[in-house]
């Protein structure tokens, strides 16, 4: 379930499509192979991240670990993981894993930024958009960049990618995750509490502490609203991916829609045991991101259930 927003950013928006697809123009090569860049004044930190850019206008909007144009033309989003949770190497970032998926791969090569050995990949997954993947293998946490712009504009293609040359990795920068959380939740009077920060999700465990995978865990992510989708679309994206990890039987109950939230509960079988994913996910059309809310428990499905619902009650915007 930790990789849900990889799946949903950079799976989804560059999803392959059975006809065939006329591509553009492919975009110009990363010219240098080691990008030592400092930060100066004008360079903007990705909110909840290590990563700075320096913008080529102010037409954007910054969110946790995004920073999106207000025309919607280009967007560039930051995902950071655990490296004793994510094991995959810039050697393992490969386009051939891209193109057995249908997408078209313009560019592929390895560089360095700020010291760590990282990768590049420039593709196309839609006529409509272009992308750009760079993934910064620091072996004890990992950064997966992913630019995505208009692929009829050049010019914007351009303005860009020259963007991505200005990038400072500062991995010895420290970030205050919960403290810059977007949303609000009252865990007081309940066993959970914040265990770490990991691919862009906050998790929450039992005091805090490194559980095993059939122990109730809370998942909390405030993830960009790009393309403003329904949250039922988004829930039904998200169930799908527990049939990768392993649950089974799945049969969804209680769901409680609203034009701004949505609630259900996943029930199902986990390692051939009973198992229950509640969801809760809200939006304010004030807000440029959707805050994302999974719990679930694998053992005590009486005893946790009720006090996932309870702590969904306190879990709001900022």
């Amino acid at each position: 379930m930790k990789k849900i927003l990889l799946l949903i950013i950079t799976v989804n928006l560059f999803n392959c499509q059975k006809k065939e697809v006329q591509y553009t123009s492919p975009p110009l090569p990363m010219e240098e192979v080691t990008l030592n860049n400092n930060i100066t004044s004008k360079h903007v930190n990705i909110p909840n991240t290590k990563i700075y850019f320096l913008p080529f206008d102010k037409n954007y909007n910054l969110s946790n670990g995004a920073m999106v144009s207000k025309d919607n033309n280009y967007s560039i989003t930051v995902t950071e993981s655990d490296g004793n949770t994510v094991k995959n190497t810039v050697d393992d970032f490969s386009k051939e894993d891209f193109e057995a998926k249908g997408i078209k791969v313009f560019d592929d090569k390895f560089i360095t930024v700020n010291g760590v050995k990282s990768k590049i990949i420039f593709l196309q997954g839609q006529p409509q958009l272009k992308g750009a993947i760079l993934f910064i293998d620091n072996k004890t946490e990992k950064e997966m960049i992913t630019a995505m712009y208009d692929a009829n504009n050049t010019l914007l293609e351009n303005k860009v990618k020259n963007m991505l040359h200005t990038i400072v990795y500062n991995k010895d920068a420290k970030v205050d995750y919960l403290g810059n959380a977007t949303f609000k939740i009252d865990l007081s009077n309940t066993k959970f509490k914040f265990q770490k920060y990991t691919s862009n999700f906050y998790n929450f465990t039992e005091d805090g502490k490194d559980v095993g995978i059939l122990e109730p865990t809370i998942l909390i992510s405030q993830i960009p609203n790009i393309e403003n989708p329904s949250l039922k679309g988004f829930f039904e994206e998200a169930k799908k991916s527990l049939l990768k990890y392993g649950f089974k039987d799945l049969d969804e109950k209680n769901i409680i829609e609203t034009k701004d939230s949505f609630q259900a509960e996943v029930y199902g079988k986990f390692k051939g045991k009973p198992s229950v994913c509640y969801y809760k996910i809200i939006k304010d059309p004030k807000k440029d991101f959707i805050l994302f809310l999974m719990a679930s428990s694998k053992q005590n499905l009486d005893q946790d259930l009720p006090q996932f619902k309870k702590i969904a009650t306190t879990f709001s915007f900022k």
